[in-house]
């Protein structure tokens, strides 16, 4: 990674020598594709809006199947009463020596080669056609949504140079749908689409109360829910996006909209918290986690667990004082753990009882996902 000193200094001779537009490591080239490209070299730009009236596509070392849906939102700028034509070939190169090629050959920087990774792509051409070429699947689609990015601002530069690729591997969208209007299917689909083109891979949901499980389907709203086929949908949808859609279900603290059904209130040791040595309670999550494991598409499950303010407070506060508040935090993880591990899930859970209680890091498994939550500027890198 280069200093901020380092980058001005690099980024001055860029500038100086140059005299097309560039972008490096975050420099902006004014080039319409975002996230913005770590490396952009724009030709002239033509003030000459292009209309096509037909696109093609190549495929070389991969499958169509995997584009269809991306490909399909390029129809939306074909006039077929226009002249042009745009061609737009892809190539997966699994090989890093054949990427430094195609660099070279571009008069870019070869070491760049080893940076594309497996989601980093290679743009190159202009007003009749591009090239995409990466080193797998899924940097070729987000190299699609670049050049569809393009094509729906006009931007008509004779001569493109793009590489890009992403500085985290998890690029997760997280939406509250528990506190407020619960999102459609369809709306949820316009976000997956919106989602891929700005490079994100997963998507999740808060979700406390508005899913309806097959096994428990009346402590959903009447409006504004997910039943188990609308989640298959979506994760599905999300496919052909090459998206992953990471389930989640409040399991310990914010319980209250569930408690408050009647025929559920038993389950509760306050009316905010479901009570963890109760069988019944037990049972009620074993279940609704089992259904939700098996719909959701990821291999993460994010349990939440945030907030859980009410420990000793009721119906369990002889064992916490038995045993301590942070114990008894850590056996209802454990359970949580060993329930959706039974289905090959692996946990996610908010971090701010863990900040309270870091000694449990230790008495936890090691695979658990903390999420960064707090209230304050606490540092979580240590």
């Amino acid at each position: 990674m280069f200093s901020i000193k380092e980058n001005i200094k690099k980024w001055s001779m860029i500038c100086l020598l140059s005299p097309v537009g560039v972008s490096l490591f975050g420099q902006s080239a004014d080039i319409p594709i975002l996230p913005l490209p770590k490396v952009a070299v724009v030709g002239e730009i033509s003030s000459e809006k292009i209309t096509y009236g037909k696109l093609t596509f190549g495929w070389k070392g991969t499958d169509f199947s995997l584009y269809k849906a991306v490909v399909s939102e390029f129809d939306q700028w074909v006039v077929p009463a226009s002249g042009a034509a745009l061609e737009v070939n892809c190539e997966k190169m699994t090989s890093v020596k054949a990427l430094r090629s195609v660099l070279k050959a571009l008069e870019l920087d070869e070491k760049l080669a080893e940076k594309i990774g497996a989601e980093g792509y290679i743009i190159a051409g202009g007003q009749r056609e591009y090239r995409v070429i990466a080193g797998n699947d899924t940097g070729i689609l987000y190299g699609l949504q670049s050049i569809k990015q393009l094509l729906r601002s006009g931007y008509t530069a004779a001569d493109i140079k793009v590489v890009d690729w992403p500085d985290f591997s998890n690029r997760i969208f997280f939406d509250d749908i528990s506190r407020g209007p619960t999102s459609t299917v369809e709306f949820v689909k316009e976000q997956i689409r919106h989602l891929s083109e700005m490079k994100y891979n997963g998507l999740t949901f808060y979700i406390e109360h508005v899913v309806q499980p097959l096994s428990h389907p009346d402590f959903a709203p009447v409006n504004g829910k997910f039943t188990m086929e609308d989640i298959r949908e979506i994760c599905n949808y999300a496919r052909e996006y090459q998206m992953e859609v990471i389930g989640s279900f409040q399991c310990f603290g914010h319980f209250e909209n569930i408690l408050a059904v009647e025929k559920y209130a038993s389950l509760g040791d306050t009316p905010s918290m479901i009570a963890p040595l109760n069988p019944d309670a037990r049972s009620f999550l074993q279940t609704v986690l089992g259904e939700l494991a098996d719909t959701f598409s990821s291999d993460y499950f994010n349990i939440n667990c945030d907030e859980v303010w009410d420990l000793g407070k009721s119906k369990s506060a002889g064992r916490v004082a038995e045993i301590g508040a942070d114990r008894f935090f850590a056996d209802h993880i454990l359970f949580l753990h060993q329930t959706l591990g039974a289905k090959g899930k692996k946990i996610m859970m908010w971090g701010d009882m863990i900040m309270k209680y870091p000694h449990l890091i230790d008495r936890l498994p090691r695979d658990i996902v903390y999420l960064t939550w707090n209230y304050g500027g606490i540092d979580y890198e240590p």
